[in-house]
């Protein structure tokens, strides 16, 4: 399963850093909003850092209204969450929730900032109505796992020097094939003299 994750992430169609399955969604981190600092305490988080190149599994928000309500509800201070967001450069974030207020129209206001207070950025706080079906900010899921390693080794493939790797590894196992498929042969030839 690893192999295909790592390599459906670097030939995936979903986007540069964006590939999804069976509802999940897996990206890997471009910016440093996310990174360790010591003005924010995410000690009693399951998600405490993830710093460049880190690829993230996000549990996509249901398309089921009626799920996604639930889905929002089970939503705490503290989770990280993927979004859209079209204020600003980059387009989709991913931010941890530190507010979450009801919005009385039946979905949620969620207040959502980056972990690294010392990035060049600033602060800067996203919100998002849930409710607004038709805004072009939403939340695309909850990250539910992250691994720094296969987001890595997912980047260094996505480069040219990775895709030349891949290139070389893919000539010599055919070379080798080929080798075999002729070395049987001429055995078999042989045999039949």
């Amino acid at each position: 399963i690893s192999l295909f994750l790592i390599f459906t992430m670097v030939f995936g169609k979903l986007g540069s850093d964006t590939t999804s399955i069976f509802g999940y969604q897996f990206r890997t981190v471009i910016s440093s909003s996310m990174e360790a600092c010591e003005l924010t305490d995410v000690s009693d988080y399951d998600i405490k850092s993830l710093p460049i190149n880190t690829m993230i599994v996000i549990e996509e928000v249901p398309t089921d209204s009626s799920e996604a309500i639930k889905w929002y509800s089970d939503l705490e201070v503290g989770d990280v969450l993927t979004f859209k967001y079209l204020y600003v450069r980059q387009e989709v974030i991913t931010h941890r929730i530190i507010k979450i207020e009801d919005n009385g129209k039946g979905g949620y206001y969620i207040y959502l900032e980056g972990d690294n207070k010392n990035s060049e950025a600033g602060i800067l706080t996203q919100i998002i109505d849930t409710s607004n079906e038709f805004s072009s900010n939403y939340v695309i899921g909850k990250v539910v796992g992250h691994s720094y390693v296969i987001g890595s080794l997912v980047t260094f493939l996505r480069s040219t020097i990775g895709l030349v790797l891949i290139i070389v590894v893919i000539v010599v196992i055919l070379i080798l094939e080929v080798l075999k498929l002729a070395k049987l042969l001429t055995h078999d030839k042989r045999e039949a003299e």
